[in-house]
C-alpha cells in the first residue's frame, strides 16, 4: 500500500537559472546606536573606575563607518534537487508513477522496500516537478533502474525494516536540479519538524497531484504513535527502534508517496542541504489526522554504506560533513540571505548570513602547560582590557590539579596568567555564577585591528540579534559561489573560528534540551541569557567556545565598538536549532568591578610639615621671617593668598600672634583685591564667539584661537617663539619647558591674533613652576605677567577659561597646531593615564592629562610645548591643558599634557 499529502500542501516550483547579487562577507551586524549623547558633550572621570568607562577608553579605536561592497554570481532554485519519481512502464509505453525516493549518490536512489512488493520498478526520473506535461522538461533525467535491493531483513509480511536501495543504469548527470541528498545518521532526531515530499493524492480518493508537494509534520512520541497502530498484524511487536511516526493535525501521508523522504534542510556555507532523516512506510488513509509510519534511515548506514561500496561508491561521502561539502555550490541558499525576485533575478545579502569564517578579535584560548585538553574541557575567554580576560569560572580553576597557565589569541601569540579569579559564589559543575576573571603578564598591544570587547552593563539589549562565537570545519564555513574545489579527508579535519547570528530567546522561544534542564532544577535565572537561531545546522559546523563572548558592536558617541554581551555557558551547534544558555556580565557586574577597579590607597602627594607659631607677640603689620628665610609682614590670611596655598599643600606656613595671622613674603601681600584672581574664579562662560564663528557654520577649529598669542624672544637676529594662552587681563600661561630651553632674553613681545595690527607688551615677571623637572616634564607650567597694563582690556577680552574640575575631563578636546605656520586645530581625545603608560615609559602623576591627537603624524603638522588643548563650545570653551611632552615611543600622536585643574590653587597663589 502506498502513501501520499493531503490537506494544505505547498506547491514546488521547478528550479531555473536566477542571477545573483550578493555582498561580500564581512560586515555581520550593524551596529545599533544608543541614547547617548554626542561625543563633544561628553565629561569623562580622569581615571577608569566602572565597566561603562570602556568606551572612553578605547574610543581611538572605534569604528566611524560601515561600507558594504557588492559582486554577481549566477545561481538556481534548488530545493528538491534529489527528488526521484519512482515508476513502472506500461506496455503502451506510458509509466505509472507511484512511489517517491531520494537520490542519495551518483548512482542510487533511497526508497522503501514496499514498493516492490507486487512488481520491482524499472524507471526513475528526476529534475522533473510537473510529471504530466513537458513545460519543466529542460533539466529532467530519466535513468532506468539496474537493480532494486531491498534490506535483506524485510519482508513483505511486515512493516519492519522497510528501505531498500535502487541502483540505476548510469550515473546521474550532477546539476543544480539534480544532485544527491545527504544522510541523517545520528541515533537521536532533534528536530521539531520535518519536511515530507511527493507526487501523491492530495486528500482521500482525491486525484494524484501532478505537481511535487511538500508538507510540514512533526515527530511524535512513540508511545503516541502506538495508539494509532493496535492489532496491525503486519506489526506484531508493535513499532521497533528503526521505526518513528510524524504527522499533523491538517497534513499526513496519503497514497502515492512511498519511499519518498521525510526530511530537514541543514544549514553550511551559507546553503541548506536536504538530509534524509526517514523513508516514508505506511499510514492509514489520509484526511483522518493520522500520523504516518517512516523508516529511520540511521539504523541502516552501515548497511547503505557497504551496498555502495560493493557497486564501487565511495561511502565516504554518505558522511554528513562529506556529503553537504561536496554538492555545496548545488544547493540553495539559506532563505535569510534572499533579498527578493524579479523575474529571473534573485538578489541576495550575504551581510544577512547566519554563519561567518571569521573569529571574535577579542577572543582567546585558554591553556593548561603541558595537559591535553579534550573537548569537553575547552575554554575561552574575552578579552576586555590591556590586561584582562573575562571567562568563566571553571575556565579559572585546575584541571587535575593544574591551574590554567597561558591563552593564546590572534596570530597565536601567547601570554602567561599571572592571577586568577572565581566567583566566590561559584560551586563546581553548577551553571550558577559561573564567571570569572584571568590577569595576563604581559599587556595586550591593541590597534584598530585588534581591540578589547567592553562589557555591556544593561540587563537589556539595544537589539535582540548578536554574535556567538565557535569552531567549526573550514569546509563547511567557507563561502563558495562558485564551483568548489575537491575535497579529501584531510581537508575535512582543518577548524575554524566561526561567529554566528543568533538572537536572544525568552519564555516558549527558549527550548532547552533535556540533558541541561536536569542540571538546573530551578530553571534559568536573570543571570542567564537563553539564545539561539531557528535553522539546524549540519554535525560539526559550529560548537560553541564556551567562555568566549556573545558579542555586538555597539554605536555610541561616534565611534562603534565591540561589546560582550555575555559569555558561551552550555549547549550545542551554536544555539542553532536548539536553544544554547550564556552567563550575563551584567548580572555581576559589582563582583567584576570589585576585581578590575579595587580602591585604591590614598595617595600623599606631600609630606606635611609641623606648623610653627613664632611669637604671640607678633601682631599684624610687623615683620616677620618667612619660610625658606624670606623676609615678610605679619597679615591677615586673606591678604596672602599663597601661604593659603602652601597650607593647602602641606608645606610650612609660619603664623604670627592667632592663626588667622600669617607671615607672608613681601612679594606675596595681596592687600588690593587680586583681580586676576577674581578674573579666573569669575571667568564668563558666555563669551561672544561671532567674530570667530559663523551661526550656524559648524565650524570650531577657530574658536580657541582668540585665546593664543605668540611669545617671541630676540636675541642680536635670532627669534624663537613659543606659545602661551590668555587666562587674565594680564596673565599667559605657557609650558615651563619652553622658558627653560634658554636663558629669558629682555624683552618678551606678544601679538594679539594673526591680524596685521598687533600689541606688544612687556613681560613683568616670569613665573616657573617651582616644582618643574625638565626631565619628566612634571609640573611643567609657568606664568608670564605683563608689565605695564595699557592694553588690559584687549587681553582681557581675549581670555580663555580654565577647566576646574579635578575628577572629570572633556572627551573630545580640539588640539591647536601649526600647519604651513597658520594655527588650526585637531580632533583630539581623552586617554587614561592608566593607558599612556608605554608611550611615556612612566605612569602619570593625576596632575598630567593624556590625549590622543587625530592627524597629528601627518605632514607639515607641528605640535610643540604650551600649545593649548581646549573644549570647544559654542560659549567660548575651556582652557584643559597644555603641551608638555610628546610621545617618542610608540604612537607619536599621543601627547602628554599639563592638566591645568590641578593647578588652579597655584595659579591664582602666584597672582
Amino acid at each position: 500500500m502506498a502513501y501520499s499529502f493531503c490537506g494544505v500542501a505547498t506547491t514546488i516550483l521547478l528550479a531555473l537559472v536566477l542571477a545573483i547579487v550578493p555582498t561580500v562577507e564581512g560586515q555581520k551586524l550593524l551596529a545599533p546606536s544608543d541614547d547617548s549623547p554626542e561625543a563633544e558633550h561628553m565629561i569623562v572621570p580622569n581615571e577608569p573606575k566602572s565597566l561603562d568607562d570602556c568606551h572612553f577608553r578605547y574610543y581611538e579605536f572605534g569604528k566611524k563607518s560601515i561600507n558594504k561592497p557588492t559582486f554577481g554570481v549566477p545561481a538556481y532554485l534548488r530545493e528538491f534537487a534529489h527528488m526521484a519519481a519512482i515508476g513502472w512502464t506500461q506496455p503502451d509505453k506510458t509509466v505509472l508513477w507511484n512511489c517517491g525516493g531520494s537520490l542519495i549518490s551518483e548512482r542510487f536512489v533511497l526508497t522503501a522496500a514496499h514498493c516492490a512488493q507486487r512488481q520491482e520498478p524499472d524507471v526513475v526520473r528526476l529534475g522533473d516537478i510537473n510529471l504530466f506535461n513537458d513545460t519543466d522538461d529542460q533539466y529532467a533525467q530519466q535513468i532506468r533502474i539496474a537493480k532494486f535491493i531491498a534490506n535483506p531483513s524485510y519482508s513483505f509480511l511486515y512493516e519492519y525494516h522497510d528501505i531498500a536501495l535502487l541502483l540505476l543504469e548510469r550515473k546521474v548527470v550532477v546539476h543544480d536540479t539534480v544532485a544527491p541528498a545527504c544522510l541523517w545518521n545520528d541515533e537521536e532526531i532533534r528536530f521539531t519538524s520535518l519536511e515530507a515530499t511527493g507526487w501523491g493524492a492530495v486528500g482521500f480518493v482525491e486525484g494524484q497531484t501532478p505537481t511535487l508537494l511538500k508538507v510540514t509534520l512533526s515527530p511524535f512520541e512513540k508511545d503516541r504513535c502506538s495508539n494509532f497502530i493496535e492489532n496491525n498484524r503486519r506489526l506484531p511487536n508493535g513499532l521497533d527502534s528503526n521505526q518513528m511516526c510524524a504527522g499533523d493535525d491538517k497534513q499526513d501521508t496519503c497514497r502515492g508517496d512511498s519511499g519518498g523522504p521525510l526530511q530537514v534542510k541543514l544549514l553550511h556555507n551559507t546553503r541548506v542541504t536536504p538530509f534524509i532523516v526517514a523513508v516514508t512506510s505506511f499510514g492509514r488513509p489520509c484526511g483522518q489526522s493520522v500520523p504516518g509510519i517512516y523508516t529511520r534511515v540511521a539504523p541502516y548506514i552501515s548497511w547503505i554504506q557497504s551496498t555502495l561500496k560493493e557497486w564501487g561508491e565511495d561511502e565516504w561521502l554518505l558522511q554528513p560533513q562529506a556529503c553537504a561539502r561536496k554538492y555545496v555550490e548545488l544547493r540553495e541558499y539559506e532563505p535569510r540571505v534572499q533579498l527578493k525576485k524579479i523575474g529571473s533575478q534573485q538578489q541576495l545579502d550575504m551581510t544577512k548570513a547566519h554563519l561567518f569564517s571569521d573569529s571574535s578579535r577579542q577572543l582567546v584560548e585558554i591553556h593548561w602547560e603541558s595537559l591535553r585538553v579534550n573537548s569537553s574541557n575547552e575554554c575561552y575567554g574575552v578579552i576586555i582590557d590591556e590586561s584582562t580576560v573575562l571567562t568563566l569560572a571553571r575556565c579559572t580553576m585546575g584541571i587535575n590539579g593544574m591551574e590554567p597557565t597561558h591563552v593564546t589569541f590572534v596570530g597565536n601569540k601567547t601570554h602567561i596568567i599571572t592571577h586568577r579569579y572565581k566567583h566566590p559564589n561559584y560551586e563546581e559543575s553548577s551553571f550558577r555564577n559561573d564567571i570569572g576573571v584571568l590577569k595576563v603578564k604581559e599587556p595586550f598591544e591593541f590597534n584598530a585591528d585588534f581591540t578589547p570587547a567592553c562589557v555591556w552593563t544593561k540587563n537589556t539589549y539595544l537589539e535582540p540579534e548578536m554574535e556567538v562565537t565557535g569552531r567549526g570545519l573550514l569546509e563547511l564555513n567557507r563561502l563558495y559561489t562558485e564551483a568548489a574545489p575537491e575535497i579529501d579527508r584531510t581537508s575535512l579535519t582543518n577548524t575554524v573560528d566561526v561567529l554566528g547570528i543568533v538572537m536572544e530567546q525568552n519564555g516558549t522561544n527558549c527550548s532547552l534540551p533535556k540533558q541541561y534542564t536536569e542540571r538546573l532544577p530551578s530553571g534559568l535565572s536573570q543571570e542567564h541569557v537563553c539564545f539561539g537561531a531557528e535553522p539546524f545546522l549540519v554535525p560539526s559546523t559550529c560548537s560553541q567556545a564556551f567562555g568566549g563572548p556573545l558579542q555586538r558592536e555597539v554605536f555610541r558617541y561616534g565611534r562603534s565598538l565591540m561589546y560582550v554581551n555575555a559569555l558561551n555557558l552550555f549547549g550545542r551547534d551554536c544555539g542553532f536549532g536548539e536553544s544554547a544558555v550564556a552567563v550575563r556580565p551584567a548580572h555581576h557586574r559589582n563582583w567584576l568591578e570589585s576585581v578590575l577597579y579595587p580602591p585604591k590607597e590614598t595617595e600623599i602627594v606631600y609630606k606635611r610639615q609641623p606648623v610653627t607659631f613664632l611669637h604671640e607677640g607678633l601682631e599684624e603689620g610687623d615683620n616677620c621671617t618667612a619660610p625658606n628665610g624670606l623676609p615678610g609682614v605679619c597679615v591677615n590670611y586673606m591678604y596672602c593668598p599663597k601661604v593659603t596655598h602652601d597650607g593647602l599643600r602641606g608645606r610650612e606656613v609660619k603664623f604670627c600672634e592667632t592663626g588667622s595671622l600669617v607671615c607672608c613674603p613681601h612679594r606675596n601681600i595681596r592687600y588690593a583685591t587680586n583681580s586676576d584672581a577674581e578674573e579666573i574664579d569669575s571667568c564668563e562662560r558666555n563669551q561672544d564667539t561671532s567674530s570667530d564663528e559663523e551661526e550656524g557654520s559648524g565650524e570650531t577649529s577657530s574658536a580657541s584661537l582668540s585665546h593664543v598669542v605668540p611669545i617671541v624672544w630676540r636675541n642680536g637676529r635670532e627669534e624663537r617663539v613659543c606659545i602661551g594662552t590668555i587666562v587674565s587681563s594680564r596673565i599667559v600661561l605657557t609650558a615651563a619647558s619652553c622658558l627653560h630651553a634658554s636663558k629669558l632674553p629682555s624683552e618678551v613681545e606678544l601679538r594679539i591674533g594673526m591680524s596685521t595690527g598687533r600689541l606688544q607688551f612687556i613681560a613683568g615677571e616670569v613665573i616657573v613652576h617651582p616644582e618643574f623637572d625638565n626631565t619628566s616634564k612634571k609640573h611643567n607650567l609657568a606664568l608670564i605677567k605683563m608689565k605695564d597694563t595699557r592694553n588690559e582690556e584687549q587681553l582681557g577680552q581675549s581670555r580663555a577659561c580654565l577647566w576646574r574640575n579635578s575628577t572629570h575631563t572633556p572627551l573630545m578636546i580640539d588640539q591647536l597646531v601649526l600647519v604651513d605656520r597658520t594655527f588650526k586645530t585637531k580632533e583630539a581625545h581623552l586617554k587614561f593615564n592608566t593607558d599612556c603608560r608605554r608611550a611615556f615609559r612612566r605612569v602619570l602623576s593625576a596632575s598630567e592629562l593624556c590625549l590622543k591627537v587625530d592627524d597629528l603624524d601627518e605632514e607639515p603638522v607641528l605640535i610643540d610645548d604650551g600649545m593649548p588643548a581646549f573644549w570647544s563650545k559654542r560659549d567660548g570653551g575651556y582652557l584643559v591643558g597644555i603641551v608638555s611632552h610628546r610621545s617618542s615611543v610608540s604612537d607619536r600622536s599621543i601627547v602628554r599634557y599639563t592638566r591645568l585643574s590641578s593647578y588652579i590653587d597655584w595659579i591664582k597663589s602666584e597672582l
